[in-house]
């Protein structure tokens, strides 16, 4: 009777292993982009109040978004709700950014405890830095992180200008290959620092200036808003709608426009009237889209994956007959061929797993026909990934 089953011998013949992978986070596996291939999608007026969604082949990839520990920046409370707490739109996404990425210990319910950037460890160095007011974002589509954003491998490229209209480029990756400054543990995953790089390689170093904070296991990126500023500045400038492009005097930059509604005046006009209310907020996110606009972002996610290689041995008294009809004829299974008495000869062209009660969990096929008889071992490694 011929062999139809083998059993495998766990010890020995099924290995586990868990490996990492990558791939470019966005559309299509893409991981690298100039800029000019992001567009703003084409949100609610009430949405573009808060953040913009950048996309790429019509697809939204990640999110920008400007916020002010205080509410500047933004439109005064609209609803009962909003007035009570006294939040205004720029101090709501502060206030979620903070609670999901920073300890107790440094988000309190106050105005006075937030973001305060720095490369120490030490508690006491980091409570005599002073809180970063404003905060730019940008936080990537869950779809796409896998199961996080890749640290080291990847560079942000911003361009813009400084507050004299000089063409300023700032290239930013994290530095977590940097051993002089461990990796942080916050409630939001681990925290690396964004400093001025490119791939994992540090330019300038996290003490000597300081970007943000990367936290790729929930896809977010903090920039300090004051340093940002600094380094391309441009001007404050007007926005007249909720689009990539605010009215620059002399130039983009990432220097916020913290007036509210009540003060700040958006002026289509050359003139900037600045009599004129305006009921929306300053769209300071917009100055962060256009900064990626002009510049290109290099992005990967990762995933674990456990792969289960499964070791067939096909020995050599083994898996010699077939149960295929032209194989053999009659009842007492005659073969067919006369060659074959004595001597059966047998071509492996599938593999199948079976679980426990002999329901078929996987199959596969081989990429050429494998002879077997009982002179020939055959050995198979077949490997499922979850």
């Amino acid at each position: 009777m011929p062999i139809t089953f083998g059993v495998f011998n766990r010890q020995d013949d099924i290995v586990n292993r868990t490996h990492v992978v990558t791939t470019g986070v966005f559309s299509g596996g893409v991981g690298s982009l100039a800029g000019s291939n992001f567009t703003t999608k084409s949100d609610s007026t009430e949405q573009k109040s808060f953040y913009a969604n950048m996309q790429y082949s019509s697809e939204t990839q990640f999110s920008v978004t400007y916020g002010h520990i205080a509410g500047s920046g933004s439109t005064a409370p609209s609803t009962v709700a909003e007035a009570s707490g006294g939040f205004t739109r720029t101090k709501m996404i502060y206030k979620q950014l903070a609670n999901k990425c920073l300890p107790d210990s440094q988000n309190l319910e106050n105005d006075t405890t937030g973001f305060r950037f720095t490369a120490s460890v030490d508690t006491t160095e980091i409570n005599t830095k002073a809180v970063s007011e404003d905060i730019y974002a940008i936080t990537f589509d869950r779809t796409r992180m896998k199961d996080r954003l890749n640290k080291k491998n990847w560079t942000l490229t911003l361009s813009g200008s400084n507050t004299i209209g000089t063409e300023v480029t700032l290239h930013l990756t994290d530095d977590s290959q940097d051993n002089d400054f461990p990796v942080v543990a916050t409630p939001a995953g681990p925290r690396y620092n964004i400093v001025s790089g490119s791939d994992g390689v540090v330019h300038t170093k996290a003490n000597s200036k300081l970007f943000g904070y990367y936290f790729p296991h929930i896809g977010t990126m903090i920039f300090d808003g004051n340093e940002m500023s600094t380094s391309m500045g441009g001007e404050p400038a007007y926005a007249n709608s909720a689009s990539v492009a605010p009215i620059p005097h002399t130039g983009s930059g990432l220097s916020p426009n913290r007036n509210n509604a009540a003060g700040y005046k958006a002026a289509a006009d050359s003139s900037h009237n600045l009599s004129i209310p305006n009921v929306r907020s300053a769209h300071n996110h917009l100055k962060l889209a256009k900064a990626i606009q002009l510049g290109s972002f290099n992005q990967r996610a990762e995933q674990e994956k456990t792969t289960v290689s499964h070791y067939v041995y096909a020995m050599p008294r083994e898996f010699n007959y077939s149960s295929n009809p032209t194989f053999t004829t009659g009842s007492d299974s005659v073969l067919i061929v006369d060659e074959f008495k004595g001597d059966p000869q047998t071509f492996i062209t599938t593999i199948a797993l079976y679980d426990q009660t002999n329901v078929p969990v996987a199959l596969g096929k081989v990429s050429q026909p494998i002879k077997k008889n009982f002179s020939r071992l055959a050995t198979f490694k077949v490997d499922l990934d979850f």
